[in-house]
């Protein structure tokens, strides 16, 4: 019922019945409806952005098919959003940064998003493979005292259907070789 971070010792609560799978390594499995983790606390500082704001996030997922927005990851003000029946991610940092391309469904893929706040540059990878640049990408404050969660916001609503590998947050930008 626990999710931990390596890197510290802050870990998320499974709620509402998130599955645990060996497989693939060992993965997490939602059901769409109302499963999430959830860490209430405030974010603790080692998830803070860098010192010039800049900050990576992502990791492997497996989506199935759902209506509507699916949240993946809430680090405090900070959201990542797919949305499979329109072929939409948004990222909120928090201006809002909408992209439209494929999302797969029923496969894994490895989404990472980098940003580079002092440049204003959002990239967006998939599988490692640059997919998506949005340069003039503003945004101002830190990552804020809001709770976090993965797989959903946490006062529900935008449920994320499908199985989570490994999530990764970088308090920097991830060069490409990196990704």
């Amino acid at each position: 019922t626990t999710w931990y971070d390596l890197s510290s010792s802050t870990s998320f609560t499974l709620t509402n019945g998130p599955t645990y799978s060996s497989n693939n390594g060992g993965i997490i499995i939602y059901d769409g409806t109302n499963d999430t983790s959830i860490y209430s606390s405030p974010p603790p500082s080692s998830w803070d952005t860098g010192s010039d704001g800049a900050f990576s996030w992502g990791g492997w997922i497996n989506l199935t098919a759902k209506n509507g927005f699916s949240q993946w990851l809430r680090f405090s003000n900070y959201f990542f959003y797919f949305n499979t029946s329109s072929q939409f991610m948004r990222l909120y940092y928090p201006a809002s940064v909408d992209m439209y391309f494929t999302i797969d469904t029923g496969v894994w893929k490895y989404w990472m998003a980098v940003m580079d706040r002092p440049n204003n540059v959002i990239y967006v990878y998939k599988n490692g493979n640059l997919i998506h640049t949005q340069i003039n990408a503003t945004s101002s404050g830190g990552i804020g005292t809001s709770p976090s969660s993965i797989g959903d916001e946490v006062v529900g609503g935008e449920h994320i259907q499908g199985s989570m590998g490994p999530i990764q947050l970088y308090n920097r930008a991830l060069s490409a070789t990196e990704v």
